[in-house]
């Protein structure tokens, strides 16, 4: 009767409120007598020192304790037990999400008499398989940071990690800070993608419901505790992403009034030039702020906060092909009523060309167009390249107020926290008049309780919302009311953003029970994250056109046609589109951690995964209808049949997927005394996918309640809509021949429209982790590692335009497509794949006795055949042949061969003793940090349209050449990337109808080196606040200290003008200065 009604509590506890524990870290240990017999009943009391919160426990019959649920910070252990000595271990540091094992050893005697140990400062993993690090506080505050964000500066610090932390994708800003809206960053763990990298902060996972891989919340580094980074993780309370875990822990007060006043700053005369500068427009940086914490009631409640502010300026260069002078006052003068003249009278760019200049002739040799251009003399420059440099401002600011309560003797822990960024961003574009403001914000909020229950069993219950909401407003002026335009061999095209509007809601709750039992530490929990994305999609009444070559752009001969959206029902133009996409996550696990023996942790974990029917759409009221595929014993057939559906009320998918994750680790401790351990895991996991990776593929105006029209020349009988809309931009004409009617296959009648869909019964992304970890403590606090990890991972997300044939405008003559109905098709299937085996050596020490340093060599290969499911890196719709994927399997985008990561912190001896000699010339302290990695492959591709490009003739602008005479491998010098490292008439053209063989990523860009150091200077202030006065600290920032040039990817279309070229560099040397007071 007492086992029913305990497990009745179990259950009843763990459904009664339901994201990840806030308090991760644990300490355990086998208490022992002389004769190394375990000592039970025991008693354990653990001491947080900065608060006196305390937790106990009684050992088990084995002598064994775990207490868990705990945050990081410095704790104070002590063991009694009858007849024996009372063993005291002080100064015990844990790590965020660390579990640390101790070995207190109890020798007879009074137990009123003490045996008092000092922890080690390093200490070497036993409990768990995990290849992690922990960052901790005094890394995170005195590593170099120009930026000040905690994510690109330390994340890429830890074991099985490459990448180099950098922005990747569609950040909301131009700068690298703490500010953003939806960042991500260039972080992959063992040979993942990073779209499969999860972030939490205190337990909650901040990654948006939109983009995969992508963090809404940035914490200001003086609001963090600490940051743990996992390459790999096996416990079964990691659910919904496989890759990198990016854990932020944030400062709570303390018992003792603490906080900080800083500014920091840096401006043009600080920063470096480019290769591609000439003098440094003004820019200025600053960002201010303050952090503050204490006790409202001493041992009891806690209070932290913090405020900052950026006011920020910024400068970026860029080099794009655009139009002369000369061209341009051609067609002002021979088609002054053309939409051409309009362009570009409205928004020229911000510079004029100056080098590569191409005449017309050149323009048709190297980029032939889809019309004649006999009106144009020959010798008329027409493009060239243009280097400016684009200046943005972006205001933003951030706050958090925590709020820690201990209630019932400690029986209760309450916590708040809640953060709240806001940035109002400029878009920089090549064409000033088309940049525009991107004002966005988000919300943090988290509440969490933990309750006791006994020494064995607690439960930590909480609840979290985050946000993110943007708005992007239209063009100014007289261009709202021109089309979209996009120009082959042009780097500065004519697109708008807005108007545009969006939010996105994820309310996460999660319940968590643990329960000691004997040697098993037993978990059980629940978590739920309720998505909800909202937008209002005013841009989509814009239509867009693409242009063959600036020739065709002159003459308002355009090569294709997109939108503008129109309403079925309405019989005009959509406007104010709301889109709406609901989802329900559901995970439930079961872990437990088995202390075998001594020795030996056995750990095994069953989590299931549930995603629903991924998401539910809605355009308004009217669900989604999705393209699904017919009859037929081919997948050509099957597209060829398909038709519009929905399903259900507009679900994407008809199952629901969902699976059971097995998960174990197995640590060894090899001598029993934590000196050497060997480590062993292996974990299935399921991913989730970005909802507007399927939501946005076309899905959210498909036909048949909206058209988007979808025609090109290739077409027979294509006709266009070339023209103005309305004065407000909000009202475009639909091409001749659009009918507001529905067609058999749930298309429109008179035009052909794109559409979007996915397979109805999806498989869900899953892949296998495993990792083998030898750790051996060194003298002097060092600790050695070796690392291997491996992954494979199957049904991952892909997508393309599915309605096409190799050959078709040869047999056809024009592009008459699979299904006819339809124009581009972009459908999403589970059926990718990747694998990575990677060998990391790491050798480390943890800040003591004033130095702290690591370093770590990873040796990997990444391969798959499409790095993305396109949605937020790019490229990912470039899949050659559809019916066989893995044709074009090779090195994954982010492939890094080799890559040396080390950071150190030194507190300079101070040899003076007279106070004002320490703050006068000592007191100085050097942190760096430094990566040394080989470059990234890329694909010699060309985008340019059939007959000149489209090699295989299907009506996709996406091509291989052949192999050139000297191979898929070149050496290249940095020289050689900026002056052209291949030319287009390297690469033979295969025959009409057949694809290159060169392959997919044959090529390595330039690698990147890159050494940022910070120099402080500290002041003791003895009148300052609190009995210990403050430090006053004196920052001298230096991101990339020896200002190596370090390139981005050289253009790789061959239909570019600027191909073969690196023509973008990373940071250059930039110089921030820092005033900071702690106290």
């Amino acid at each position: 009767m007492q086992k029913r009604s305990l497990w009745a509590s179990i259950l009843a506890v763990c459904f009664a409120f339901t994201a990840s524990a806030q308090f991760t870290g644990s300490i355990e240990g086998t208490v022992t007598d002389p004769t190394q017999a375990g000592v039970p009943n025991a008693q354990v009391v653990l001491v947080q020192e900065s608060t006196q919160v305390t937790q106990r426990a009684n050992t088990s019959e084995s002598g064994f304790f775990r207490i868990t649920q705990l945050p990081p910070g410095p704790y104070r252990l002590e063991v009694t037990c009858a007849g024996f000595k009372t063993w005291v271990k002080t100064n015990l540091v844990l790590a965020g999400g660390e579990a640390r094992t101790v070995y207190p050893l109890l020798n007879v005697g009074e137990q009123s008499a003490k045996v008092e140990v000092t922890a080690t400062v390093n200490a070497v993993e036993t409990a768990n398989s995990n290849v992690s690090r922990s960052i901790e506080q005094k890394t995170m505050e005195e590593v170099p940071s120009v930026g000040r964000n905690a994510y690109a500066a330390v994340a890429w610090l830890a074991p099985g990690v490459t990448g180099s932390g950098q922005l990747y994708g569609s950040g909301s800003a131009n700068s690298q800070d703490s500010f953003q809206n939806e960042p991500g960053y260039q972080i992959n763990a063992a040979g993942q993608r990073q779209e499969q990298n999860e972030y939490q902060v205190d337990g909650t996972s901040v990654n948006g419901n939109s983009r995969d891989g992508i963090a809404n919340l940035t914490p200001q580094t003086d609001t963090i505790q600490e940051i743990r980074v996992s390459a790999n993780s096996f416990s079964a309370e990691k659910g919904r992403n496989s890759g990198a875990l990016i854990e932020v822990f944030t400062k709570s007060g303390t018992n003792d009034y603490h906080g900080t006043l800083s500014e920091f700053h840096t401006n043009n005369a600080l920063t470096a030039r480019t290769e591609f500068q000439g003098a440094l427009p003004a820019t200025r940086r600053n960002e201010y702020g303050f952090t503050a914490g204490g006790p409202i009631i001493k041992n009891k409640t806690f209070i932290f906060g913090s405020f900052y502010h950026l006011s920020y300026s910024t400068a970026a260069t860029s080099v794009v092909r655009v139009e002369t002078p000369e061209f341009v006052n051609y067609v002002k003068q021979q088609y002054p009523n053309s939409l051409a003249a309009k362009f570009f009278a409205l928004d020229p760019p911000a510079a004029m060309p100056t080098t590569s200049i191409a005449t017309v002739a050149d323009v048709q040799k190297s980029n032939p167009g889809s019309f004649s251009a006999a009106a144009f003399p020959s010798t008329l420059p027409a493009v060239g390249t243009a280097t400016f440099t684009l200046i943005a401002s972006q205001p933003a600011q951030q706050y958090n107020v925590r709020v820690d309560q201990n209630l019932n003797g400690y029986k209760d822990r309450i916590y708040f926290n809640w953060y709240r960024p806001w940035e109002h961003a400029i878009i920089t574009n090549s064409r000033p008049n088309l940049a525009y403001p991107y004002p966005n914000t988000g919300v943090f909020g988290r509440l969490s309780w933990t309750h006791t229950f006994s020494p064995s069993l607690l439960n930590e219950a909480s609840a979290s919302l985050v946000r993110a909401g943007g708005n992007y407003p239209a063009a100014p002026g007289d261009a709202a009311n021109l089309p979209n335009v996009s120009i082959s061999g042009i780097g500065a095209n004519f697109n708008q953003a807005g108007p545009y509007r969006y939010q996105h809601n994820n309310i996460v709750f999660h319940d968590g029970l643990s329960w000691m039992r004997g040697n098993h530490q037993l978990k059980f929990g629940v978590d739920v994250d309720r998505q909800r994305g909202y937008a209002v999609q005013s841009n989509l009444s814009h239509p867009s056109f693409s242009f063959s070559n600036i020739l065709d752009f002159a003459q308002d001969l355009p090569f294709s046609q997109s939108g503008p959206t129109m309403d079925i029902a309405a019989g005009t133009t959509a406007t104010n589109l709301y889109r709406k996409l609901y989802a329900v996550y559901t995970g439930l696990y079961v872990q437990d951690t088995w202390k075998m023996s001594k020795r030996l942790t056995i750990s095994p974990g069953l989590r299931w995964d549930y995603f629903g029917h991924w998401a539910t759409g809605q355009q308004g009221i009217i669900p989604f209808p999705l393209f699904t595929p017919g009859d037929g014993s081919t997948f050509a057939q099957q597209v060829a049949n398909g038709s519009m559906q929905v399903r259900g009320g507009g679900y994407f998918a008809n199952n629901t997927p969902n699976g059971l994750a097995p998960r174990i680790s197995i640590a060894w401790d090899v001598f029993g005394n934590g000196s050497t351990s060997v480590r062993v895991g292996y974990g299935l996991f399921y991913s989730r996918i970005g909802n507007l990776a399927y939501g946005t593929n076309g899905a959210n105006t498909n036909a048949p309640a909206f058209g988007n029209p979808s025609i090109n020349i290739q077409q027979a009988g294509a006709k266009f809509s070339y023209q103005q809309g309305s004065s407000n931009g909000y009202y475009f004409a639909p091409p001749p021949g659009f009918l507001f009617q529905i067609g058999p296959a749930g298309n429109i009648v008179g035009t052909r429209v794109s559409v979007g869909g996915n397979d109805p019964n999806p498989n869900q992304p899953q892949t296998s982790n495993y990792t083998l970890t030898i750790q051996r403590r060194l003298p002097w606090n060092f600790v050695v590692e070796a690392d291997y990890l491996g992954y494979h991972s199957v049904h991952l997300y892909t997508q393309t335009d599915v309605n096409r044939f190799a050959g078709n405008l040869i047999q056809n003559g024009s592009l008459t497509r699979l299904n006819p109905y339809f124009g581009s098709i972009i459908y999403g299937q589970t059926i990718g794949s990747a694998r990575a085996n990677v060998f990391s050596f790491a050798l480390a020490r943890r800040f003591a006795r004033g130095w702290s340093a690591q370093a770590i060599y990873s040796k990997g290969r990444a391969v798959d055949a499409v790095s993305s499911n396109d949605n937020g890196i790019g490229n990912a719709r470039n899949i050659i042949d559809v019916s066989n994927i893995n044709g074009q399997w090779g090195r994954a985008d982010y492939d890094v061969r080799s890559r040396l990561a080390l950071d150190a912190v030194w507190e300079l001896p101070n040899p003076f003793h007279s106070t004002i000699l320490k703050n006068t010339a000592g007191n100085w302290r050097i942190s760096a940090t430094g990566i040394f990695q080989s470059g990234l492959p890329f694909s010699v591709y060309t985008s340019a349209s059939y007959p000149a490009g489209d090699y295989n003739a299907d009506g996709f602008n996406y091509d291989l050449p052949n192999t050139p005479s000297f191979g898929n491998y070149v050496s290249a010098s940095r020289s050689n990337f900026l002056t052209g490292v291949f030319k287009a008439s390297d690469f033979p053209t295969p025959i009409k109808g057949q694809e290159g063989n060169l392959g997919r990523n044959t090529f390595e860009g330039p690698g990147l080196a890159n050494v940022n150091l910070n120099a402080i200077k500290a002041i003791h202030i003895p009148w300052f606040i609190g009995q210990e006065g403050a430090t006053l600290e004196i920052r001298g920032e230096f991101a990339n200290l020896l200002n190596r040039v370090n390139l981005t990817q050289p253009t790789s279309d061959l239909a570019s003008g600027l191909f073969g070229k690196s023509t973008g560099q990373r940071q250059t040397r930039t110089v921030q200065l820092g005033l900071r007071i702690a106290f």
